[in-house]
């Protein structure tokens, strides 16, 4: 997935810019921590081609998250003509900046990482025919018509146990991890969309606890065809 992606980015940029004619489809995924983002993000865009397939398209899903926009940042960094188009900026200290970033923690405060970075998703977003994973994609595309938000959420008893089998280390400093970093992709989330802001981002929600990652999404597909999404 990392390889397509990357494929993916450096193919869109060596492309002479279209006008865009409407930006989208996507579909973007907030979630919880200990929540299977990226699990539920794979299995629906299995499902998505599988659909694009029965029905003669040959257009294709694709699927990013944090891990995969940071190994595309560290490709682009070879290739500075395509950082800088990527990023609509001449100044080298700006992309320096934004791509050694990285090497700092994922939610770090540096307002340049953040700046940056929301660039890239909305380009990726506007683009369309992606689900996004995290990194505040439900803030960023939510003007997009063509564009589906999902949120998921569940219990902090049950977030707690997932996190300590998952990492293997004992419920209080588990609960303590999923505390800290729900708070963290929160104030992510509020760069964003604005800190006072009342605006919701995402379109609806599910209890992992409660629903298996197929109804999960199941009821997303039958939300995307509704409002002509896919």
């Amino acid at each position: 997935m990392q390889n397509l992606l990357l494929k993916y980015l450096n193919e869109r940029l060596e492309s002479k810019p279209k006008k865009t004619i409407e930006p989208g489809p996507v579909i973007t995924i907030s979630r919880e921590c200990g929540c299977p983002g990226t699990t539920i993000a794979q299995l629906l865009t299995d499902k998505i081609n599988k659909i694009f397939k029965e029905q003669g398209k040959t257009q294709e899903w694709r699927w990013v998250n944090k891990e995969i926009l940071s190994l595309a940042s560290h490709e682009l960094k070879l290739q500075p003509e395509k950082i800088t188009y990527l990023m609509e900026s001449g100044h080298k200290g700006y992309i320096d900046e934004f791509v050694s970033s990285f090497t700092q923690t994922y939610y770090g405060q540096s307002e340049m990482v953040r700046k940056v970075m929301g660039d890239v998703i909305r380009k990726i977003a506007v683009d369309g025919y992606i689900v996004i994973v995290g990194r505040g994609g439900g803030a960023i595309a939510r003007d997009i018509p063509k564009s589906l938000h999902v949120n998921l959420i569940a219990p902090l008893s049950w977030k707690t146990s997932v996190i300590s089998q998952k990492k293997n280390i004992p419920l209080n400093e588990a609960r303590k991890h999923v505390i800290e970093v729900d708070k963290q992709r929160d104030n992510y989330r509020d760069y964003y969309r604005g800190k006072n802001s009342d605006d919701i981002c995402y379109d609806i929600s599910f209890n992992c606890m409660n629903l298996s990652n197929d109804q999960i999404t199941d009821v997303i597909i039958s939300m995307a065809k509704q409002r002509n999404i896919i």
